[in-house]
């Protein structure tokens, strides 16, 4: 292996495409802005927040809305993990805040997904109230596992039947129906 580009860190890349590796590691193929591509790994890449009133998906510890862009301010609205909400960078004192509608969220409660394949399927997002984690593709009782609203998942297989669509986790399979792909063709 020998580097093809080398990044400044800090330089923005534009993500083409992923790879998630049998081992859960994640390489992302990117060009620099001089034209140079390559692999880079997924440890050496972090998503930035866009600059322009756009869609923003709620971590899954939850999110607060508060009425300035501080901490400290009146919490105006509790969002819960998964919740997508549109929002916009506007000049505050930090800008590390958002402006969402009637309120101010912290950045640290949202990500963006990159719309970008990982081995040829995209990663989905856990609705808001989180889903549970079957055996196999029908609901079960016992439950093997719940997921959090805002989680990203990977899917490795589809299947639909009487009860729907259902992808195909590392942790098992899930309900269509809790998931939803991230801003792509809109």
């Amino acid at each position: 292996e020998f580097a093809v580009a080398t990044a400044v860190p800090g330089e923005a890349i534009q993500v083409l495409r992923a790879q998630r590796l049998a081992g859960g590691a994640v390489w992302y193929y990117g060009q620099l802005p001089d034209g140079g591509e390559g692999w880079v790994e997924g440890a050496a890449v972090s998503f930035t927040k866009n600059q322009s009133r756009t869609p923003y998906v709620v971590l899954p510890e939850g999110g607060s809305v508060y009425q300035q862009p501080q901490a400290e301010a009146q919490v105006v609205q509790e969002l819960e993990g998964g919740s997508v909400i549109a929002a916009e960078q506007r000049p505050d004192q930090a800008g590390e805040w958002l402006y969402s509608g009637g309120g101010w969220i912290s950045g640290e409660s949202l990500f963006q997904p990159a719309c970008i394949e990982f081995n040829g399927s995209l990663p989905l997002v856990v609705m808001a109230g989180g889903t549970t984690v079957h055996d196999t593709a029908a609901y079960q009782i016992p439950v093997k596992q719940r997921l959090d609203g805002g989680e990203l998942v990977f899917p490795s297989e589809v299947t639909e039947n009487a009860t729907g669509t259902w992808f195909k986790i590392d942790q098992g399979w899930v309900s269509g129906q809790s998931l939803f792909y991230p801003f792509c063709g809109s």
